[in-house]
């Protein structure tokens, strides 16, 4: 190829038509997500300044809708930038006599940015379409929204956001987590509550492998009691309680539902501490107290 043809080639990619799509392309990339991170920064600063605490009962349900409208709107503000403005440009400019010999290499223009987005590896760009297409999905089936409680890449948290680029998590602990939207097709989504303000909670409570029949049928009373007691207990949901013969004990699993699942360690704590009290007074032989007195005889 001469040099000429070169420029000729170069100048015909460079030519207005080709410049504008793709600036359209290069802002759906971008300035929807930072727009709504402007409004979600905005929101925030007025409900501090207000006095307002960051959350609230009603917030999971307007984040969860604020989630859906914007999946729309990247989406279709995406579809529109680069499937649909190419053939505007095109019917704007082909009767312009100026543009006339440009305008031919923006069909050309317009596969290159296709394939490349798709296929050269360009991370930002496959993760922006994964990350927008997760988004609108999870928005309409729903496998995670807005407030769920879930587990992502070894993560356990409450869902705060479901962003183009990040999924942002509330840990326990407090800790806020991102995790890139992207890699969640090839992960196993984990929802505790999937949309509702209740979940199941497992406990696990530890007899000695001698205790008889009435030592077992007082621990499930407590466990059952205790339950039904605590404030955080759903008690329109069914509760059930197993027993199991393990090697070195009597397991008892008690299944029940925590009225609002980011309340399941407050809820655990008080069964827990109903059970330990309850077997301290009444010589329930527990299954850790039952390994220590062997370790203190053996030695």
């Amino acid at each position: 190829m001469s040099l000429a043809e070169i420029k000729e080639a170069a100048s015909a990619i460079l030519s207005t038509p080709v410049l504008l799509y793709m600036t359209l392309v290069f802002m759906a990339f971008f300035l929807p997500e930072m727009w709504f991170e402007r409004g979600r920064r905005l929101k925030a600063k007025r409900r501090e300044q207000a006095g307002l605490p960051a959350e609230s009962i009603m917030n999971t349900a307007e984040k969860l809708s604020a989630t859906r409208f914007e999946a729309q709107i990247q989406s279709s503000i995406f579809i529109i930038a680069a499937f649909i403005s190419p053939f505007i440009i095109m019917f704007l400019f082909k009767d312009i006599e100026q543009f006339k010999d440009d305008i031919h290499a923006l069909p050309l223009v317009f596969v290159g940015i296709l394939v490349w987005s798709l296929t050269s590896g360009a991370n930002v760009a496959i993760a922006f379409l994964n990350g927008l297409t997760f988004k609108t999905l999870a928005v309409f089936s729903k496998p995670i929204q807005v407030g769920d409680r879930v587990t992502l890449n070894g993560h356990s948290g409450k869902v705060l956001s479901i962003g183009t680029f990040y999924v942002m998590l509330q840990t326990l602990n407090d800790d806020l987590v991102s995790i890139p939207t992207s890699s969640l097709w090839s992960q196993n989504l984990v929802s505790a509550n999937a949309g509702e303000r209740s979940s199941l909670c497992v406990m696990d409570f530890y007899l000695a492998p001698f205790a008889n029949h009435e030592d077992i049928q007082r621990a499930e009373d407590i466990i059952w009691d205790s339950i039904q007691a605590s404030p955080y207990f759903e008690m329109s949901k069914p509760m059930q309680i197993y027993v199991n013969q393990e090697e070195n004990s009597i397991h008892l699993v008690a299944r029940a539902y925590v009225a609002s699942t980011y309340n399941e360690p407050l809820f655990v704590s008080d069964v827990s501490k109903a059970f330990l009290k309850f077997a301290h007074e009444h010589g329930l032989p527990l299954a850790a107290s039952y390994w220590k007195k062997e370790l203190r005889d053996k030695a």
